[in-house]
């Protein structure tokens, strides 16, 4: 039988468990790891090699969506390269054997990568400590941090605004092949909030790299099948020649080309460590190192985009980056609103009271949204960083009380309906939802707060509800918060002991199932009928489970 003891919070004990880990990353800052005393040419190579096979471990023994692992293992690889001799070549390609010495170290950096990520959590409060009934200790996640029934369909939505023939591959089982297909099927898709948004500025930034922007899906699926092709170093030249083969008939690239177009798929281990960021292939020296894991910590155009983000900062700013606001365009022309929808871009309020970046009207029901948003994503994937994606990048402390503001000038009148969508519309609207939207992730920060939760979603999720609610404005509002409400279930999973009291330390671990329906909040028949293509826990699932099932948190 699955326990499910009674747990009371433990503020004093969280701060305790903060004190901890801080003077854990002291000891790391005043004496951090010693790279072994072995020549470049086998410490390098040797390092790749200890990390790989670790990366391997993660994707088979690690649930997708779960952790941090595949950035933590990047963060430590490049950690210890950035601090290792690279004046010499490789002794070799692939080890056969991982020298201890060499994982020992990096050990040591997983770990202070990891103490990092766990302080964050603690300090940020998206991990909460709980004392239970049997003497343990729970770790469990607040709402913010948990995943929900709209982080599913999130997951369903991800391909609404890509070519049809992309969300029928999704449907094949996993490997390298479906990949493949995927990237050059998507083609550039995946970036059309800054290719169609505005045009003119997308152009100008491929000029300015020195490439032709719709050969990037083309190389990442060349990397792809590279990270499979032995050998595991390449220099320029070698991949020059393999990437011209694998584009014949079409016209060679030049060495100068291909070098602009390497240099935004490339981080040396010190641009690794300065810019956090997450590359497919590594740059040591004179040669080139494939990362198998590079798309497994982040996805390919979100890699693209955080290297030449910082590769090219002056170009960007002068180009896409400076026209970011007209994603708003791009993504109202892209809701179907089943004619029943109206939508105004950049609307100014009355009073010097700001803009909207995008007012949704119902003119069916009378109903109006708006939204602020943003075209930032979360680079990093870990908790350590994380305020840095919600403080800085979205700022979702500034985006709501905007999109609040608009939305209070528009249902006490002050911002006449009739001034955004004419003569046609109302004066005042039935109903105003205020949200914030983001391009990629699926964060709402407002979770936990005492305050009624204000709707965030990402642009795909608001686009598929609406296109499924045949464009009924309410029905899509209704379905974000009510989807935000449902939590999958989490198993408490073993990671340590109280280093004082000895009690055993327990983490939250969610899975991507629905809680039994019983436990569910009440919805509307929209949010129910989209929930149920999902898996769900059945009722009797305390009676079902063996004994051998653990603990679990149904919330």
């Amino acid at each position: 039988m699955p326990n499910t003891t009674a747990r009371k919070p433990a503020p004093n004990l969280q701060r305790a468990f903060i004190g901890g880990l801080e003077q854990v990353l002291d000891s790391f800052g005043a004496a951090p790891p010693e790279l072994p005393s072995l020549d470049a040419g086998y410490l390098v190579p040797m390092l790749v090699h200890a990390a790989r096979v670790y990366g391997n471990t993660i994707v088979d023994h690690i649930p997708v969506e779960s952790s941090a692992d595949h950035n933590v293992n990047w963060y430590s690889l490049v950690a210890a390269l950035a601090r290792a001799p690279q004046d010499r070549k490789p002794y070799f390609h692939f080890g056969l054997a991982v020298d201890p010495d060499v994982e020992a170290v990096l050990d040591q950096y997983r770990a202070m990568f990891r103490t990092r990520h766990q302080l964050g959590s603690l300090k940020d409060g998206r991990w909460r400590v709980f004392e239970c009934d049997d003497g343990s200790v729970e770790i469990g996640l607040a709402p913010a941090a948990r995943r929900s029934a709209l982080h599913l369909v999130a997951w369903r939505a991800e391909n609404h605004l890509l070519p049809p023939d992309r969300a029928a591959l999704t449907a094949l089982p996993n490997s390298r092949e479906k990949l493949v297909q995927i990237i050059l099927s998507a083609a550039n898709a995946d970036l059309d909030v800054f290719r169609k948004s505005h045009p003119r500025n997308w152009d100008r930034l491929a000029d300015g790299l020195g490439f032709d922007l719709d050969d990037l899906p083309q190389f990442q699926a060349f990397l792809i099948d590279l990270l499979h092709t032995p050998p595991a170093w390449f220099t320029n030249g070698e991949l020059l020649s393999l990437w011209n083969d694998y584009r014949s008939p079409a016209p060679p690239y030049s060495d100068e080309t291909f070098s602009a177009l390497l240099a935004c798929q490339a981080l040396t281990p010190a641009e690794g460590v300065a810019w956090s960021a997450v590359a497919p292939l590594i740059k040591i020296g004179d040669l080139y190192i494939p990362w198998f894991f590079g798309f497994h910590g982040l996805h390919p155009c979100l890699s693209f985009l955080s290297i030449l983000m910082r590769r090219h900062e002056s170009l960007w700013s002068r180009t896409v980056g400076s026209t970011l606001a007209y994603a708003a365009d791009w993504l109202g022309g892209r809701l179907t609103g089943h004619g029943r929808l109206e939508w105004r871009v950049r609307a100014k309020v009355p009073g010097g009271g700001g803009d909207a970046d995008l007012v949704l009207w119902d003119c069916t029901t009378g109903a109006v949204a708006v939204f602020e948003m943003k075209t930032t994503f979360d680079k990093y994937r870990t908790s350590f960083q994380f305020d840095n994606f919600t403080g800085q990048r979205v700022n979702y402390t500034k985006a709501l009380a905007q999109a609040q503001a608009a939305a209070e000038a528009i249902r006490t009148g002050a911002w006449p309906l009739r001034s955004l969508f004419g003569k046609s519309s109302p004066d005042r609207p039935t109903s105003v939802t205020a949200g914030v939207l983001t391009w990629w992730d699926t964060y709402n920060p407002t979770l936990d707060s005492a305050a009624p939760p204000t709707l965030c979603c990402n642009y795909a999720t608001l686009a598929f509800l609406l296109d499924r609610a045949e464009g009924d404005l309410s029905a899509a509002m209704t379905a974000i918060a009510e989807l935000s409400a449902i939590y999958c279930p989490a198993r408490l999973v073993p990671i340590g002991q109280d280093p004082q009291t000895g009690d055993l330390i327990l983490l939250e671990v969610q899975a991507a199932e629905l809680p039994p329906r019983s436990s569910w909040p009440p919805i509307s028949d929209f949010t129910r009928e989209l929930l149920s293509t999902h898996g769900c826990w059945p009722e009797d699932w305390v009676t079902q489970a063996s004994s051998d099932v653990g603990r679990w948190r149904v919330y």
